[in-house]
């Protein structure tokens, strides 16, 4: 889980804009992520490509709106992680 979430985590920070919301804090299998873009319509279009794409931290910390939790589990394969990203 540790390795895989770390792996997504580089790959996702490698896109335009993307970025750790909280980059000097260690993680294991969670991250929140901020993104350039409005989360919703992201997920949605995940969603609609059958992928789960995380949860919007706005539902729980409005100060944070452009921020989305992600994780990995043990389960989640390496085609996984390059389909999500």
């Amino acid at each position: 889980s540790v390795q895989r979430a770390h792996t997504l985590a580089e790959q996702l920070t490698q896109l335009p804009g993307v970025a750790l919301l909280f980059p000097d804090r260690p993680f294991f299998s969670e991250f929140a992520l901020r993104l350039p873009q409005a989360v919703e319509p992201l997920l949605r279009r995940l969603e609609g490509a059958g992928i789960l794409g995380g949860i919007p931290l706005a539902r729980f910390y409005p100060e944070f709106p452009d921020a989305l939790l992600v994780s990995c589990t043990e389960l989640t394969t390496p085609d996984q992680i390059t389909r999500y990203v």
